[in-house]
C-alpha cells in the first residue's frame, strides 16, 4: 500500500535496500516509532509504503540521526536510528521488519547532529567522530569522543587526540571506501573549518572490546571567504563531505569537500531552479551512486512533503518546489580596475596596437578641438577690442589712444600692464609678442614697432572672461 509523503517535523533519511530508495524515519506521537520506504525512481510523484513500526518511550521533539553500515554485505543489515538529548540511546532497525534492542552507551549523550559525523566504514563497523556530552563521577564535560559501532553494540573511547574547535557548528564526515580510514571537517561558530584524516583500528575480538584511533593530519579548509550559517546542513558521504546551506536570497546551496584531494570548500553550481532554503531540511547520499543526494522538507504552511534530489555532477535539483534564484544584483559603483579584474589593456599585440591607434585618433581630435577654440577666442578678443575703441592690429596699423584706463597711469618697464576690456591700448614701441591669457595667441609685430619693451601682457576681464 502507498501513501501520500508523511509530514514529520524530526525525522531522519538512511539509503534504502536499492538504488533511489530510503527509509524515512520519525515519530509522529510519544509511543510509535514509524519507519517508512520511500522510492524515489518518479521524483515528482515518490512512493512511501509503512515499513516497521515500533512501540516507544522516546519524547516526539526528540532529534534523531540514521546511519547504516556502507560496506556490510549483510542484506539485512540495520539501520541505526540515534537519539540526541536527554538520552543518547541507539535503536537498529533491520530491512526484514524485525525489531532490534535499544542501548545506550553509560554516561554518554550526543548533543546534536550537526556534529555527529561517520569517519571510516568497514564490514559490519563505522567510526563515528561526535560531540557529545560525557558524565564522569560529579563532572559533566562536552567534548569530542569516537564511537565505533557495529550492529549490536558501541564502543567508545572518551580520550580523543585533541579536536578543535572544541565548540563546533557543524561537521561532516568523509569515510574513504570499504576502509577505517577518513576525515572530519568541522566548522567552529566564526566558520573557519579544519579538516582532519582519521584512523581508526578496528578491533573485532569481543572481549575486550577496545578501539584504538588517530589522527594522521590537521590542514585549514581552503573557504574562498565563504561563511556558512548556524542553519546549515552537513551530510556525511562515500570520499566526501557536504554541506547545504542557504544563500542571502534564501535559496539552498551545496558545498562538498573531497579531503583526499583537496582542502578547499567548493561550491556546486547549476543553472536551473533549486529548492528554497529551509532550516528543517533533511539529507542523505547513496553509497555507489556517487552522484546523488535526496533531501526532504516539511513545509507546514502547505501541510505536505516534498523530496527533491540533487545531481553533484551537474549541479541540477529534479523534483517539485523548485524555483528560480533571483538575478544577482548589480554593482553600484564600479572602479577604474578593480581587485583582481583582467586589465583594460589587452597583452595581445594586434590589440594592443587597435587600442593604441584609437587613443591616438581621440588626442588628435582633442587637440584639433583646442586649435580651434584658440582662433574663435582670438577673433572674438579681437571684436571686443574694436568695439572698446582700441584697434589692436597684429598686422602693423597703429591703435587710436596712448593712455590707459587703469585709474592711473603706469610704468611699464618693470611692470607688465594689465587691461580690461574698455582699455584703450598705446602704440606700444618694442613689442615683439603679445599674450592673451586665456588664449594664448601669440604674434609677430613688424620690426619699425620694435624699441625696448620685450612684451605685454593682457588678460581677459575676470568676470566675463575671454
Amino acid at each position: 500500500m502507498s501513501l501520500l509523503l508523511p509530514t514529520f517535523d524530526y525525522p531522519c533519511l538512511s539509503p534504502g535496500p536499492t538504488a533511489l530508495t530510503l527509509y524515512l524515519v520519525s515519530m509522529p506521537d510519544a509511543s510509535n516509532l514509524l519507519i517508512y520506504e520511500v522510492n524515489l525512481a518518479d521524483i515528482d510523484a515518490p512512493v512511501a509504503a509503512p515499513h516497521t513500526h515500533v512501540l516507544s518511550t522516546w519524547p516526539v521533539s526528540t532529534v534523531r540521526d540514521c546511519n547504516n553500515f556502507p560496506y556490510d554485505t549483510d542484506k539485512n543489515s540495520p539501520i541505526m536510528v540515534q537519539m540526541f538529548g536527554s538520552k543518547g540511546e541507539v535503536w537498529p532497525m533491520y530491512p526484514n521488519k524485525s525489531n532490534g534492542v535499544a542501548w545506550s552507551y553509560p554516561q554518554t549523550v550526543y548533543i546534536t547532529p550537526k556534529a555527529y559525523s561517520i569517519v571510516g566504514a568497514i564490514g559490519n563497523q563505522i567510526a563515528i567522530l561526535a560531540w557529545a556530552t560525557v558524565y564522569i563521577g560529579s563532572m559533566v564535560t562536552p567534548q569530542w569522543i569516537l564511537n565505533r559501532q557495529t550492529p549490536t553494540k558501541d564502543s567508545v573511547l572518551w580520550t580523543v587526540p585533541v579536536i578543535s574547535p572544541t565548540r563546533p557548528m557543524i561537521s561532516a564526515g568523509a569515510y574513504y571506501s570499504n576502509s577505517p580510514n577518513g576525515a572530519l571537517v568541522v566548522f567552529d561558530e566564526k566558520s573557519n573549518g579544519i579538516i582532519y584524516q582519521t584512523a581508526t583500528y578496528p578491533d573485532n575480538a569481543p572481549a575486550p572490546f577496545t578501539l584504538q584511533w588517530n589522527i594522521t593530519s590537521r590542514q585549514e579548509v581552503d573557504s574562498g571567504g565563504v561563511v556558512l550559517t548556524p542553519n546549515a546542513v552537513s551530510v556525511d558521504a562515500e570520499n566526501v563531505a557536504y554541506i547545504f546551506d542557504q544563500t542571502a536570497d534564501n535559496m539552498t546551496v551545496v558545498y562538498r569537500v573531497r579531503p583526499s584531494i583537496s582542502n578547499k570548500l567548493e561550491k556546486i553550481s547549476g543553472s536551473g531552479p533549486a529548492p528554497v532554503f529551509s532550516k528543517n531540511m533533511y539529507a542523505m547520499a547513496w553509497k555507489g551512486t556517487g552522484d546523488l543526494l535526496a533531501t526532504y522538507y516539511n513545509n507546514k504552511t502547505k501541510g505536505e512533503a516534498f523530496f527533491n534530489l540533487f545531481n553533484t555532477t551537474s549541479g541540477n535539483w529534479t523534483g517539485k518546489e523548485l524555483v528560480m534564484p533571483p538575478p544577482p544584483l548589480l554593482p553600484t559603483t564600479t572602479s577604474a580596475n578593480p581587485s583582481g579584474a583582467p586589465s583594460p589593456f589587452p597583452s595581445n599585440g594586434s590589440e594592443n596596437n587597435d587600442l593604441r591607434g584609437l587613443i591616438g585618433g581621440v588626442a588628435g581630435g582633442i587637440v584639433g578641438l583646442v586649435l580651434v577654440l584658440a582662433v574663435v577666442g582670438y577673433v572674438f578678443v579681437r571684436k571686443q577690442l574694436q568695439k572698446n575703441g582700441g584697434r589692436l592690429n597684429v598686422f602693423g596699423k597703429e591703435t587710436n589712444n596712448n593712455t590707459i584706463e587703469n585709474g592711473s597711469e603706469s610704468d611699464t618697464s618693470n611692470n607688465p600692464t594689465y587691461a580690461t576690456h574698455s582699455t584703450r591700448l598705446p602704440t606700444v614701441q618694442g613689442i615683439n609678442n603679445i599674450e592673451l591669457t586665456g588664449c594664448l595667441i601669440h604674434q609677430n609685430f613688424p620690426t619699425q614697432y620694435i624699441n625696448n619693451i620685450n612684451t605685454t601682457t593682457i588678460t581677459s576681464d575676470s568676470k566675463r572672461g575671454i
